[in-house]
């Protein structure tokens, strides 16, 4: 009788199991790279000079004003009237006072000085290896009724590395020495339907108008009437209304809703925060390809004064070589940029982007075949890596 009942049980759980669809996805890098100084140590070698630059100034308004006081110190002792007196008086005041500031003002250069050359020789990293695999394993299952239920869970194990001028190296993963442990971690819970889509994923969902800074989602509905798709995203825990800047970019909720409409699509974003972002874009047709958008995020939006960033990006393609330019509204030494790339008769790909401030980026691609792609790439912060990679 224990016999047939436990066999009973394996059967079930053998259907439970058969029932769902079973994914597993995955991706491996592995290669060689370094860190380079970094936009930081770039930006205090900038500021660096220009305390310098004041100082100097400063220094030479001093001495000025010390020889001028000295000169005046020349006359006699003893004045011939009190006139002169008075403005013998004044005169070594000023010379005092100019000696003070001339030698506070030699401390500053000095400091200054430190600072500049620190940043200016500040040099690369050494090269390291890194290594990371990321794994997915997905299940999803639907009822009688049509609803659908799907989960996933990660696991990441390794040291990876991110090729970006504020980037580098990932912060070494839980477990044994070197990086070698890893990460497992719930991706999301879905439910699905005519209705649309119900993602639960606490903490992890990024905010529709401002994604890069807010990402602390916990629900995310999305749904589509015809070529028209909407999207909301909610924060069920928000943090409470504060000065901090992380309060200030914090929102309950995001919404969105995308559509074509004459070959242009457009999309219109919001938040809880009164941050929004509309882009259009429309390809013209010749390789020409025309995009705008206007954005003002949480923390913009939070100031009395703040200000959209209004932009517009061309894009240019004719056979192998595909060109692009952009320029932003918002003056932050950052307006407008271009890129170029070239693909060769092999599928090797090479890119070349920069900016107004020169921050320029160089990478070249090639796919070896079976799925692996070996890749490299340097920028203005002496980043540089080299490795292959596949997925499946």
């Amino acid at each position: 009788m224990k016999n047939i009942l436990l066999a009973t049980t394996a059967l079930v759980m053998v259907a439970g199991v058969a029932s769902a669809e079973i994914t597993i996805t995955g991706s491996a890098t592995a290669g060689l790279a370094r860190e380079g100084t970094g936009p930081t140590k770039a930006v205090t070698a900038v500021a660096a000079h220009a305390d310098w630059t004041t100082a100097a100034n400063a220094h030479q308004a001093a001495v000025k004003a010390l020889n001028d006081g000295e000169k005046l110190l020349a006359l006699d002792t003893v004045a011939a009237d009190a006139a002169t007196q008075v403005t013998a008086n004044k005169a070594l005041a000023k010379t005092v006072a100019a000696k003070l500031a001339l030698l506070e003002l030699q401390n500053d250069m000095g400091r200054a000085a430190v600072v500049s050359a620190a940043a200016t020789n500040a040099t690369s990293a050494d090269m390291d290896t890194y290594m990371e695999v990321a794994l997915t394993a997905g299940a999803s299952v639907e009822t009688d009724g049509g609803l659908g239920m799907s989960t996933a869970v990660s696991i990441d194990a390794g040291t990876g590395y991110d090729f970006a001028d504020d980037d580098g190296f990932d912060s070494a993963k839980s477990g044994s020495a070197g990086g070698r442990g890893g990460n497992v971690g719930l991706d999301h819970v879905t439910l699905s339907g005519g209705f649309g889509s119900l993602k639960m994923s606490k903490n992890n969902i990024a905010h529709l108008v401002d994604g890069d800074d807010d990402a602390a989602g916990d629900l995310k509905f999305s749904g589509a009437m015809g070529n028209t798709s909407y999207n909301i995203v909610a924060d069920v825990a928000k943090d409470g209304k504060g000065e901090t800047a992380a309060d200030k970019v914090d929102t309950a909720w995001s919404a969105d809703v995308s559509t074509t409409m004459g070959g242009v699509a457009m999309r219109v974003a919001m938040d809880e925060e009164s941050g929004y972002a509309v882009s259009a874009s429309m390809a013209v047709g010749g390789g020409l390809t025309v995009s705008v958008d206007s954005k003002k995020e949480a923390a913009e939006a939070d100031k009395a004064a703040g200000v959209a960033n209004n932009g517009i990006d061309l894009t240019y393609t004719s056979g192998a070589i595909s060109v692009g330019a952009d320029y932003d509204s918002v003056n932050d030494g950052d307006r407008y940029g271009y890129n170029v790339a070239y693909t060769t008769g092999n599928s090797m790909k090479i890119t070349y982007k920069s900016d107004e401030d020169n921050d320029w980026t160089a990478t070249v691609s090639m796919p070896l075949g079976g799925g692996v792609t070996a890749a490299g790439g340097v920028n203005y912060t002496q980043d540089a890596y080299l490795g292959v990679s596949f997925s499946f």
